[in-house]
């Protein structure tokens, strides 16, 4: 009877992970005690390991693995020219199966970019030393993400985008406090994330819910995710504001909110900016396409000088782009554009000479560009 888990099939990708993954740990399931003894035998108790945990070999490609033939001239194995050694194990495209409950071991799964389909099995629980789960770009579908997800204490990334999941934020994730990465964009959930989300994931430095179709506010309690690098919710329905506790983000590189319902109506609504001043290290701020009404605050110039890319277009902001706007020395992407600024373009912009890409379109701007734009040498968009 075969095992509920899914199978390694033909695909190119799937099949080089199944050799890498039993390789590893049927070694180390089964024969590591052995092999301490057996010098350079050692490749060839691994590879018998590797077979062991196959379940269908429809090529027979395994037919030549056996005493009659040195493990070096197997199918599919390379060895180096002077000691012997396994360096190479190539079993691509050869439609094994192998049952995953066996490798106990396993620390790492990759699994993306293949056709896999209807909802993510529960024994993937049973790995409870798996430190790295990855089904991204698959086909996965059904209730979201199995309770028994939270048996994994060790996991620290996860990565299940580009399915067809559902459901609310998975609630098994709440047990797994080690996790580092969460993504989940581009799956069909639903519903709020709790507003105490935050206090759940101490060591989350990366957090991708981008066209998950969650709606509701962004919680505060993130902020005490102070390790926190990336925050990735585009394309969402979110609603309110962006808490001004997240400039207690220090490390934050990545603020991505494009596309979502953000803001209140009120002139008050860009004043979290200047919270965000507070970390040195911020490389991306995406605020286009919401609803963020009031003036540009000028605490923008105070972003970290490390920013690269700086966007709040679609969105109804006035007053003038500051002079200190030259602050931001490393800014390759500058999109102001679709919204209600005044005034004139500062000459100042023409320090910003690592620009590719400035947008101040459709806005209510006065005056000439700047002659000192012939500065900006490497722009290619205007």
């Amino acid at each position: 009877m075969k095992s509920s888990l899914p199978s390694f099939t033909s695909h190119p990708y799937l099949a080089i992970h199944a050799v890498l993954l039993v390789f590893l740990f049927s070694f180390s399931l089964k024969y590591a005690a052995a092999a301490a003894f057996q010098g350079n035998g050692t490749d060839k108790l691994a590879l018998l390991g590797f077979k062991s945990q196959i379940t269908e070999d429809p090529s027979r490609v395994f037919a030549s693995w056996n005493e009659s033939v040195h493990f070096c001239r197997w199918t599919g194995v390379k060895c180096g020219p002077r000691q012997e050694r396994v360096i190479s194990l190539n079993l691509k495209g050869l439609s094994l199966a192998v049952n995953l409950s066996h490798c106990v071991n396993l620390e790492s799964l990759i699994l993306d970019h293949n056709n896999f389909v209807g909802q993510i099995p529960y024994q993937v629980g049973s790995l409870t030393k798996l430190q790295k789960l990855y089904f991204r770009n698959n086909n996965l579908t059904g209730g979201g993400v199995p309770a028994s997800l939270a048996q994994l204490t060790k996991l620290r990334l996860l990565g299940l985008s580009v399915n067809s999941l559902s459901g609310e934020f998975p609630t098994s994730l709440y047990n797994v406090s080690s996790l580092e990465l969460i993504a989940l964009s581009f799956n069909n959930f639903s519903g709020n994330l709790k507003s105490d989300l935050g206090h759940y994931f101490p060591n989350l430095q990366r957090l991708y819910l981008g066209d998950c179709h969650f709606i509701g506010s962004i919680p505060s309690s993130l902020s005490n995710a102070s390790k926190l690098l990336q925050l990735d919710f585009p394309e969402n329905n979110f609603t309110g504001n962006i808490p001004k506790g997240f400039g207690n983000w220090w490390n934050l590189l990545w603020l991505n909110v494009n596309r979502n319902h953000l803001g209140y109506g009120k002139h008050d609504d860009l004043d979290f900016v200047s919270s965000l001043t507070n970390g040195s290290s911020l490389q991306m701020l995406h605020l286009g396409d919401n609803q963020f009404v009031g003036t540009l605050p000028h605490s923008i110039v105070n972003l970290s000088s490390q920013i690269q890319r700086l966007l709040i277009y679609g969105n109804r902001i006035g007053g003038s782009i500051p002079r200190e706007i030259s602050n931001l020395v490393n800014l390759n992407l500058l999109d102001m554009s679709k919204s209600n600024l005044t005034g004139r373009i500062p000459d100042s912009i023409g320090r910003l000479t690592n620009l590719g890409s400035l947008n101040l379109g459709s806005n209510l701007l006065t005056g000439v560009i700047p002659s000192s734009s012939g500065n900006l040498t490497e722009l290619v968009h205007l």
